[in-house]
């Protein structure tokens, strides 16, 4: 597989909002509770930002846990 080009991923973001992206053979999709992302590379890590529906999140390492029913949802 070759390493997609810098406007490859502009090109696909709409596709997350209807779920699209999950059919993309470079995108892994998998249920948990508990995530630690994490680079093999260190000085690349350093510099790793994240974004989560964004906004600036936090840098590496990080680790995200769900907490269940901790929030209450009406609709």
């Amino acid at each position: 597989m070759t390493a997609p080009t810098r406007l490859e991923p502009a090109r696909k973001i709409r596709t997350v909002y209807s779920g699209g992206h999950l059919l993309e053979p470079t995108v892994d999709h998998f249920p948990c509770e508990r995530i630690e992302p994490a680079l093999g590379d260190e000085t690349a890590a350093a510099g790793f930002l994240l974004d989560v529906d964004g906004e600036p999140l936090d840098s590496l390492p990080l680790a995200v846990e769900v907490v269940l029913r901790a929030l209450r949802v009406r609709a």
